[in-house]
């Protein structure tokens, strides 16, 4: 956001608790998402925009097993996941109040509100990503979050999409539009910004070969 903004899966069936999902078709192909919030976000907005990013992954036609993975949160349902870690198979996202230090723009993904010239997320291939969920809320100048859970929902998925679609995917609309000014913001809130048809096609095709791949998990944050 310039959400390629100046904002794997775990195709084994795990038994984490299945995220709940709204889409024009059951989703056929699933990702796990460890979750580890840092920041710490409000549990419950939390959980609000990660149903959010479930929304926007069921109409691309990918359903999202979400597993917290935050110190002294994860479930024994969770913990089996959470020991793999991220990488090819389990996607991991973290979820952070403040940038801590510089990063290597060389190796990873960066995300800006270029207007504000704040950090929004950033990606690291093969599967993390990162978002930082207060930053938005000053950006919208919006006191009591209302729309907070349905903007970070969407920096989620598009940081997880920068994942499975490549790092300098973007497009003019949608979900991966590269710069972000208030309309985008507002499309976030109205719940109308999704994955193109194409961008759709093609993370299901990364999933099944993420699914296909012999890969062991890269590491935990």
């Amino acid at each position: 956001m310039r959400i390629g903004t100046r904002v794997v899966p775990s195709l084994l069936m795990l038994s984490c608790p299945a995220a709940l999902f709204a889409g024009e078709a059951e989703p056929t192909l699933t990702i796990t998402i460890l979750v580890y919030n840092n920041a710490p976000a409000p549990h419950d907005l939390l959980r609000a925009a990660e149903r959010e990013a479930d929304r926007i992954f069921s109409r691309a036609g990918v359903r999202v097993n979400w597993c917290d993975c935050s110190m002294g949160h994860a479930d024994s349902a969770s913990q089996g996941a959470c020991q793999e870690g991220w990488g090819e198979i389990n996607i991991g996202l973290r979820i952070l109040a403040n940038p801590t230090a510089p990063i290597d723009r060389r190796t990873h993904i960066i995300d800006y509100d270029y207007r504000q010239a704040e950090l929004l997320g950033f990606a690291i291939l093969p599967g993390l990503a990162s978002v930082y969920y207060d930053y938005r809320a000053r950006f919208n100048r919006d006191e009591r979050a209302l729309g907070l859970p349905m903007i970070l929902g969407v920096a989620i998925a598009h940081e997880v999409g920068h994942l499975l679609l490549g790092r300098d995917r973007h497009s003019k609309q949608g979900v991966m539009q590269q710069e972000w000014d208030a309309r985008q913001f507002v499309a976030a809130r109205l719940r109308d910004l999704f994955f193109s048809e194409e961008e759709s096609g093609d993370i299901r095709i990364e999933i099944r070969r993420r699914n296909a791949c012999p890969c062991r998990a890269a590491t935990s944050p």
